[in-house]
């Protein structure tokens, strides 16, 4: 390793760290941003369905900040969490670790292939964490801490599961309290060790003296880290929003053009959770290389007598290690696409996907801009930013499964009758969209296996049994279907008849299922049968919600079309608002939220 010379070492140390931060820093942000888009995607749904199938042994199907700590104080979700734990500050040590080794080694101006570094950087962790893994295991995480507090900040506030879990925590006073000591600790022990890392791999330390000499450093230069601390963090804030401003500025670029104008402002809500995951990510890679670089050029101005050390580096760039990268990283990605293909056409099976986040669901299709429970309002709810749409079914004269709200088929068609009377055929003879509007003159009373098909891989169904005496297996038809069309994860089923619900669990306990009542009154949250309560908006009170939390069950809150109806049960914490409005409610749920004048100013310039 070639040392910097006395004159360089005098040169700024703001130039410096920029200067670096430009020079073949390219290959590492690529590098970076895959291992980060790999990591996220194989591990956060591994983590979520380990939590999921907990929650399932726990006996609950969701998990609700009532039940959040009781469930996390379980043995086993306490073992299962320090494993993910371990799992996560492991792959971020290592990401940490490879940027340290390449932004040195730009800086001592050696020359390593980006993969041979790879491997490089995995032994020299692995020796490491051998020398002494838990006190080298803490340093690093009270490092990535100290490193990382932006990110930790802007994650409570922006994504809905940590936002979440601190606002239940600061619930608890003890609990806060010991959380704050406890991130205090680990951020001082990480400081008092800011220059460890800089010893082993610069001057070949071992960790015990490594760890004393970190430690005489920070304080003499307490000062100049706080202060590049201080900046660096400024430095990232600032580039996150400006950041934010491009993401912003391309999606109004992409809603112009692309989408409808009775939808841009609906759209924009629902991409902007994915605008914050972004910037998250971002924030992390930018700070943490950012702080690195500032460690470097701190370690050689406060350290004037640094030693040289001789390092061998294998160069084996086009090796069997090349190869066997290529190959894990080729098998990674293949299961990514499997997982996310089977996603998206499937559905989630995973219970926290909603967690912290109120969803919309498209009552009887998109009802207010079509014939409920047609093809038409099936498609314009296709293209809403409504979660599920609901729809309702019943059975024909020869058993098959239809879309019909009501008994009677009056109000919709104007003939007399009822659906379990007549024969699919002659349903189909029927005007199901006159009554609607002279546009839709002709509309014809879908099946349920076509609304499967059409909505198969892009919106989630909640399916209402409309079960009558003479319909004695409509339930039967129903699950047949869903599972026909692997649409078990991508539905849920609800009724007003409890019988029909208990029917649908005994054929597939794997299908969601909701109790529709028309009071608040009775014990249904405590009916293991029975996933969430589906309530008359008008009968949801705090009280309700808490009850139905504490056992592990969401509320569904219909029909909801007015924005102060929807602000008033969004803070009162339901989970699933269904509404003939979807697109209006979300644009008032998110300006409720504290985002009005982004609101505001997106529908000036649009």
């Amino acid at each position: 390793m070639k040392v910097k010379s006395e004159k360089n070492k005098k040169r700024n140390i703001i130039s410096e760290m920029f200067s670096l931060l430009v020079k073949e820093m390219g290959k590492l942000y690529i590098v970076q941003f895959i291992y980060m888009g790999v990591f996220i995607l194989l591990l956060s749904p591994l983590f979520a369905n380990i939590i999921t199938r907990l929650l399932q042994m726990e006996g609950y199907r969701y998990l609700t900040q009532e039940i959040m700590l009781i469930f996390f104080r379980k043995p086993l979700v306490i073992a299962a969490i320090i494993l993910m734990f371990l799992i996560i500050c492991i792959c971020m040590q290592y990401m940490m670790l490879y940027s340290y080794e390449f932004i040195k080694r730009s800086y001592t101006n050696e020359k390593i292939s980006v993969i041979t570094l790879l491997f490089t950087t995995g032994q020299k962790y692995i020796i490491l964490l051998k020398e002494s893994f838990g006190r080298f295991f803490l340093s690093w995480i009270g490092i990535g801490l100290f490193y990382n507090m932006p990110v930790i900040y802007l994650a409570g506030e922006l994504l809905p599961v940590p936002k979440v879990i601190l606002k239940t925590l600061a619930k608890y006073k003890y609990v806060s309290i010991i959380f704050f000591l406890f991130m205090t600790v680990l951020c001082i022990h990480g400081f008092l060790r800011f220059f460890r890392l800089s010893y082993v791999l610069f001057e070949g330390k071992k960790e015990k003296e490594s760890r004393k000499l970190s430690m005489i450093l920070c304080i003499k230069n307490a000062f100049k880290i706080v202060a590049m601390w201080i900046g660096n963090n400024f430095f990232v804030i600032g580039m996150s929003a400006l950041f934010y401003l491009i993401c912003v500025l391309v999606t109004i670029v992409f809603l112009v053009i692309f989408v409808p104008n009775t939808l841009k402002i609906a759209v924009f809500c629902t991409i902007q959770e994915h605008i914050y995951n972004m910037i998250l990510v971002v924030v992390l890679i930018l700070g943490v290389n950012l702080h690195i670089t500032g460690n470097v050029v701190l370690f050689y101005h406060c350290n004037p007598e640094q030693k040289t050390y001789e390092e061998e580096i294998p160069q084996d760039a086009f090796g069997v290690k090349k190869r066997v990268l290529g190959g894990l990283l080729l098998l990674t990605l293949g299961i990514d696409s499997i997982v996310t293909y089977d996603m998206i056409r499937n559905g989630s099976s995973i219970s926290l996907e909603n967690f912290g986040k109120i969803c919309i669901t498209s009552h009887r299709g998109d009802s207010a801009a079509a014939p409920e429970n047609t093809i038409p309002a099936i498609k314009q709810a296709l293209k809403s930013t409504t979660d599920y749409i609901e729809i309702d079914v019943q059975e024909t004269k020869e058993g098959k499964v239809v879309l019909m709200h009501d008994s009677s088929l009056f109000r919709t068609t104007g003939v007399y009758g009822k659906v379990s009377e007549m024969t699919l055929e002659e349903l189909r003879s029927l005007d199901a969209g006159g009554w609607f509007s002279k546009d839709y003159i002709g509309t014809k009373i879908p099946t349920l296996e076509e609304v499967l098909q059409l909505c198969k891989g892009k919106k989630k169904l909640n399916i209402e049994i409309k079960a009558e005496k003479d319909m004695p297996d409509l339930e039967e038809k129903v699950v047949a279907l869903i599972e026909k069309y692997d649409f078990v994860r991508q539905c849920v089923v609800t009724s007003t008849y409890k019988e029909s619900l208990n029917k649908v669990k005994e054929l597939n306990q794997d299908i969601v299922t909701g109790y529709i009542l028309l009071s608040a009154y009775g014990r249904y949250y405590l009916d293991e049968e029975i996933d969430f309560l589906s309530i008359r908006a008008s009968f949801v009170n705090e009280r309700v919600i808490r009850l139905a939390h504490k056992y592990g069950k969401e509320v569904h809150a219909w029909t909801v079309n007015s924005e102060k109806e929807a602000v008033r049960l969004s803070q009162l914490g339901v989970d699933n608002i269904i509404t003939d409005k979807p697109d209006y409610v979300r644009q008032k749920l998110y300006e409720n939220s504290g985002n009005k004048i982004i609101i505001e100013l997106l529908t000036l310039f649009l």
